[in-house]
């Protein structure tokens, strides 16, 4: 395709043309056909040196940079996120790039004095006792009034003085004299390599970092399609979810896992308290309250709440009472991300208009009523009673259940009863089914005419009729997936990983898994084997997940394991450790698989040390191979077997995922490789890439950059979104 170019804007000072420079060639790494060009830019920051940043203007480090994007000088520009100001210029848009650095504050001392007992380390490494002994007051400077009250508090009798200039100015003023300790940003330091000038790391509890240190930000023209395109790379989407009526145990499955992942939940007062126990520890909950005349946040702040969440890349939970589609103002929301072009997705609550049937109070009874009407007493941005006229209540939506085959009848009625027969009409085909939910919508004299086609089968139908059935209330698919259909192949062991990544890039996941992993152990040999070898090498999460739990069944003092160090092939296996009392020796930080496996034991394997693989039935014997070529004596220890699923019928999807050549296997065996045509193909490794080239499969073949579940589903996105720049760019 033809190579975009983009001219990229940064400040001049070292750091920032580093840390530029360092984005840029990632940016490459995913999106190879752009040919970024860097520029160099002065700020009021840079041309000012007088000026305190204590009380300096939000913007003194950004403002040129958002000029010259504003002018058309530059595309977008690289910036560290904490010097963005807030709210942003009128035209401007930006996201967080996700390559963070270390967020805390240090100290940092003379060189000269580093190591040597000076009065600054007596007071760093014993407050109390410097502040009686020392007549004299130590000089630390500072550049924020955050820096400052910590300073004021942790050293009382030390002066503090402002200081400017770039970190290497800084620090030569130090090694100067003029001060004799400084208080920086460890992000910035590790950078430029001078880690080895920190003395000592601020624990965050007692100097909070400010939002956005240690992350960059990447700034652009508002609305900029191909920087909206590339941002959908880094975003995740946000979800909006039901909390129930107010009783935690009405919460949706979905919902709760939902908590469970995210990074930032704003919830309202109307979701029970005892959900916000399912968030992570780590998790921000913040409250954004909405009752009736006592809103604690305005819907204009709790939108650009949600919209500042997502670009900063975080996993971002919008909780609301009840359903969020009813009464919810959801819409407004929505219409915020879809502006953005941000993408979200919604997980439907239980309402408390279905928990009144709990009393007893049913809303339909056979015999005595078929139907209801559902409204509230209030327009909108009124609090006043208007009552509801017969009109009024003529143009409410009208909701027919179990009426897919008298659609054509429900029509002719209600246009015969005076309803527009150009009124819009919308029948959802298994409604709240993610990968089975389809919209079919026309107008209601098209129904009526049987024009439109119903498609056939036994899901269930619910026909809409109104205004707010209009095809254009459909939710955006804003993500970089688009809404594809993503079927899943892979075992139930990672299957989840895959859902949750798919729904991040804002695709429909499809679980369907082709094979199933059966464990086989031989309870004695494998015990035997396991005490009397020397190393431990697994190559999948599969294998890691049947490991542990044949040792925990087992070999319940793991005591006896110690004696074997483990070699696993990445993060992504080592992960299956990560809540157990046994962790992996080593880890392949590259090549994720067999490569990484033989990479990692070229530096540790010893001629004639024992290796125990622990694999599948179908593992590729390469590793072995070229294991024992390094004088290793390897054992392959099967601990299960892949067993081939039967599907009777395959789903309509947009691209599908194999992790491996037994799911590639049984895919042809259920319903032929000739299904794959047209669509996107994309495999975890070579192994499975082999096995489609020599079965002859013709489809667009994506070999993750990465050979882990979550890199199969980021390159697959990354094609999707170079086709659709590469269209945007034309």
């Amino acid at each position: 395709m033809k190579r975009i170019k983009i001219k990229a804007g940064t400040r001049g000072s070292k750091l920032s043309v580093a840390q530029t420079s360092d984005s840029l060639e990632r940016l490459r790494e995913k999106l190879p056909f752009i040919e970024f060009r860097l520029e160099t830019i002065s700020t009021p920051g840079d041309r000012d040196r007088k000026t305190d940043l204590r009380i300096s203007p939000a913007d003194f480090f950004t403002k040129d940079l958002d000029d010259a994007i504003s002018s058309g000088k530059i595309d977008c520009a690289i910036s560290s996120a904490k010097d963005l100001p807030d709210p942003m210029p009128e035209g401007i848009d930006w996201f967080w790039l996700p390559w963070s650095e270390d967020a805390r504050d240090v100290i940092i001392l003379p060189e000269a004095q580093r190591g040597k007992g000076t009065k600054a380390q007596s007071f760093i490494l014993n407050q109390k006792s410097s502040i009686k002994n020392h007549q004299s007051k130590i000089r630390i400077g500072v550049s924020s009034a955050r820096r400052e009250e910590y300073c004021r508090r942790k050293f009382p009798k030390a002066e503090l003085l402002p200081i400017r200039g770039n970190i290497d100015d800084r620090i030569a003023q130090l090694d100067a004299g003029k001060f004799d300790m400084l208080i920086m940003a460890a992000a910035g330091l590790k950078r430029l390599g001078l880690e080895d000038r920190i003395s000592e790391y601020i624990c965050e509890a007692e100097l909070p970092p400010p939002e956005g240190q240690g992350w960059l930000a990447l700034t652009y023209r508002k609305g900029d399609r191909i920087f909206n395109e590339i941002r959908k790379l880094f975003v995740k989407s946000v979800v909006f979810a039901g909390a129930g009526p107010g009783d935690a145990d009405l919460a949706t499955a979905g919902a709760v896992d939902a908590l469970g992942k995210c990074e930032v939940c704003l919830y309202d007062a109307l979701s029970t308290p005892e959900l916000l126990k399912h968030l992570p520890p780590s998790a921000m909950a913040v409250y954004v309250g909405k009752r009736m005349s006592a809103h604690s946040s305005s819907q204009q702040e709790i939108n650009r709440l949600i919209a500042k969440f997502a670009r900063q890349g975080k996993r971002l939970v919008r909780l609301k009472g009840g359903d969020p589609t009813i009464f919810g103002r959801l819409a407004e929301e929505v219409e915020t991300l879809d502006d953005l072009e941000l993408p979200y997705r919604v997980i439907p609550g239980v309402s408390s208009m279905n928990a009144v049937g709990a009393t007893g109070l049913m809303l339909t009874r056979r015999g005595l009523s078929r139907g209801f009407s559902v409204m509230t007493p209030r327009k909108s941005g009124s609090s006043e009673f208007q009552h509801v006229s017969r009109e009024e209540r003529l143009r409410f939506p009208s909701v027919f259940f179990m009426g897919l085959s008298e659609t054509a009848n429900i029509a002719k009625c209600l246009i015969k009863d005076g309803r527009n027969k150009n009124e819009p009409a919308s029948i959802v085909l298994s409604a709240g089914n993610e990968s089975e939910q389809k919209v079919v919508s026309g107008s209601l004299s098209e129904f009526a005419r049987s024009v439109i086609k119903i498609p056939k089968g036994e899901a269930p139908g619910i026909f809409i009729i109104g205004e707010n059935a209009d095809a254009k209330f459909l939710l955006k698919k804003n993500g970089a997936l688009q809404g594809k259909r993503i079927l899943l192949t892979c075992s139930d062991a990672i299957m989840d990983k895959a859902v949750n990544k798919v729904r991040e890039f804002g695709g429909i996941p499809i679980r369907m898994p082709f094979i199933k992993l059966v464990p086989c152990i031989d309870r004695e040999g494998f015990g035997l084997r396991l005490f009397s070898c020397k190393w431990v090498v697994i190559t999948s999460p599969s294998s890691a997940r049947i490991f542990l739990n044949a040792i925990k069944e087992f070999i319940p003092d793991f005591r006896h394991l110690y004696k074997a160090r483990i070699i696993v092939c990445g993060p992504g296996t080592s992960e299956e450790f990560s809540n157990t009392s046994i962790l992996p020796d080593y880890v392949a930080e590259e090549d994720f698989g067999a490569k990484g496996i033989i990479k990692t034991a070229k530096s540790i394997i010893k001629k004639g040390d024992y290796i125990l693989r622990v694999c599948s039935d179908k593992a590729d014997k390469r590793l072995t191979h070229e294991l024992c070529m390094m004088g290793a004596a390897v054992t392959e220890e099967v601990i299960y077997r892949n067993v081939p699923v039967k599907h009777e019928k395959l789903p309509d999807f947009d691209a599908v995922l194999f992790a491996s050549s037994s799911a590639v296997e049984s895919f042809r065996d259920n319903f032929g490789l000739e299904k794959l045509k047209g669509n996107y193909t994309v495999v975890i490794g070579k192994p499975t890439l082999d096995t489609l080239k020599k079965l002859k499969c013709r489809s667009n073949i994506v070999l993750a950059k990465e050979a882990t579940i979550n890199g199969c589903i980021d390159s697959l996105a990354e094609t999707i979104v170079e086709r659709e720049l590469c269209l945007r760019r034309n």
